[in-house]
Formats: structure tokens, sequence, C-alpha cells
């Protein structure tokens, strides 16, 4: 899966998409890939899905959090990279990094690297894990879903566990020039929303 998103509490969903230069299709996404955005509401949440793993940059979420708190996770199952990163009025506020194949070696070498300071509740989250990792396949990453669950906790947005009694995505159009849109690769969140609804 190499996938990224934002999410944006206390703005409307038009602010949002103004913001981002996107317009709203109102065609869904649950059926079949339709396009590289989209974008879902819910519990006072916007939530804007690209598919690729590097859409959801720090300028980006910085820029976004002008309209409140945001939320960017990138996920790439691919380099093993898994990030969330948190901002409000214009400033990144903490993020938190499993990335054992980043090229920062300040990032690489951690179990997962931390910066600011995240909800305490990370620390629940990261001894579960742990726990699973000891009591289980010690070959299998259980650290790499500690942003992933963080995010679920604040948010109750996990990317690979979207349901559609609670995300209903539509497609956007518009959004940056076309030379520098992700391009789909078949795995992302469009192909994962076909698999959960047996499409």
């Amino acid at each position: 899966m190499r996938v990224s998103w934002v999410g944006v509490q206390g703005a409307t969903k038009a602010d949002v998409l103004e913001a981002l230069q996107f317009s709203d299709t109102g065609e869904s996404c649950e059926a079949e890939f339709v396009g590289p955005f989209a974008a879902a509401e819910a519990d006072g949440w916007v939530f804007v899905v690209a598919d690729t793993a590097w859409w959801a940059e720090d300028d980006l979420i910085a820029d976004l959090s002008k309209l409140g708190f945001v939320l960017g996770m990138q996920l790439s199952e691919t380099v093993m990279h898994c990030g969330l990163t948190a901002a409000r009025d214009g400033t990144v506020l903490w993020r938190v990094i499993r990335s054992p194949e980043h090229e920062d070696p300040d990032i690489a070498d951690q179990d997962l690297y931390v910066e600011g300071e995240p909800p305490a509740s990370l620390t629940a989250i990261k001894a579960a894990l742990d726990a699973q990792a000891e009591a289980n396949d010690q070959d299998v990453d259980y650290v790499f879903d500690a942003p992933l669950e963080l995010a679920k906790a604040i948010c109750g947005f996990r990317i690979d566990q979207v349901r559609p009694q609670d995300f209903s995505f539509t497609r956007l159009e518009g959004g940056p020039p076309e030379d520098v849109r992700p391009q789909s690769a078949g795995g992302g969140l469009f192909g994962l929303i076909a698999r959960l609804f047996g499409r």
C-alpha cells in the first residue's frame, strides 16, 4: 500500500477543498478506481486522501493547519515508512515516524521516532504493539502500526480499516498541476476500498 492523507478538524469541507484547489465531483469512489484524490467527512473531520505515499508533506500540512487542527499521514509499505504529523496555526506540533530504511539515520535508527509532544495515548499504543511483538512472530514489524493507531485514536480514521458505514469517499478533481499529481500504482486507497467492499 502507498497512500497519504490529511485530516482537518474545525473547518468545512468546502474550505478545505478550496485551500487545496480541489472540487468535489460527488462521484463515489467506493466501487472502483476513479482518480488519484478523494475526500470524505466524518465526526467533525474532513479527510482528503491521495493515492501516493508522499503527497501529505510538511508544507502542505502546515499551510492547511491555518484552517484548523491537521493530521497528515504518509504510508508506504514498499519502503516501510509510516509517519503521522500534526499541525495547528501554520506550525508543525509533533510527528511520529516508523521508517527503518529512512535516509536520515536519526529516524531510521530509532524503534519509533518521536518529535515534539504527541498525545499521551502513544505510550499505551506503543506498549501494546511491543507486547504483540513479544508474544508473536518477531519478523512482523508491529511498531509500524503505531502512527496508524495514533491517528485512529485521535480522529477515528485508519486508512487500512475503512468501512463504508463510517466513510463515504467521493472523487475530487482539480488540485495540483498534472505534472506533479501522483500516479496510481493500483495499491492505494482505491484498490483498498475495492477489496474491502468485495468489488
